[in-house]
Parts: C-alpha cells; sequence; structure tokens
C-alpha cells in the first residue's frame, strides 16, 4: 500500500510511504519530475558552442540527484565525479558535449 505523504514546491519533489505487509515494514520513497530541466540541458547542449571558455557549465542536475550524488561521495571524488559525468548513461544531465 502506498500513502502519498507530501510535496516539496521547491524542489517539486513528491514522498511515499510504502508498506509492506510481507516484511512489515515501512519504505520510504522519493520521487522527482526532472523532465523540464532535461528538456533544458538538451536545448543548452545543441546550442553550445565548440569551445569549452572559462566558467562554461558542463552540466545541470536535479538538487535531489545532486544530494545523492554527493551521500555517495561522488561529488568530492575528481575522478568518479568525472567518469560520472561522461558515462552516457547519464548525457541527459550535460549541457555542453565533449569529454570532462
Amino acid at each position: 500500500m502506498r500513502i502519498y505523504t507530501s510535496v516539496d514546491p521547491m524542489t517539486g519533489t513528491a514522498s511515499y510511504v510504502d508498506y509492506d505487509e510481507g516484511a512489515d515494514a515501512l519504505h520510504f520513497t522519493e520521487q522527482y519530475d526532472a523532465s523540464a530541466l532535461i528538456e533544458w540541458n538538451k536545448r543548452l547542449y545543441n546550442e553550445a558552442p565548440s569551445g569549452w571558455g572559462e566558467g562554461a557549465t558542463a552540466a545541470r542536475l536535479p538538487l535531489m540527484l545532486w544530494l545523492k550524488l554527493k551521500r555517495e561521495g561522488i561529488i568530492d571524488d575528481r575522478k568518479r565525479w568525472k567518469a560520472w559525468l561522461n558515462d552516457p548513461d547519464n548525457r541527459h544531465f550535460r549541457c555542453r558535449p565533449g569529454w570532462i
């Protein structure tokens, strides 16, 4: 059984509580809609100039994803962060083509 608990208008995050009767356990879930951000990233990616230049933005992420990556230590580990940004599975968060 899933119970909707709240929505954060600043992040667009909806929170739910799921009850697993078999395990007699509660599971807390957060979901967010990043479709508008992904569409914006696609536009920026397609319109990006060929050179990087100083202060160029490489990616834009939803806050909840950034916090997850921070908790996992990826943001603070330069090698892992670059690998995450260059991973084709994460390309929809990129604002510019090329390698980091």
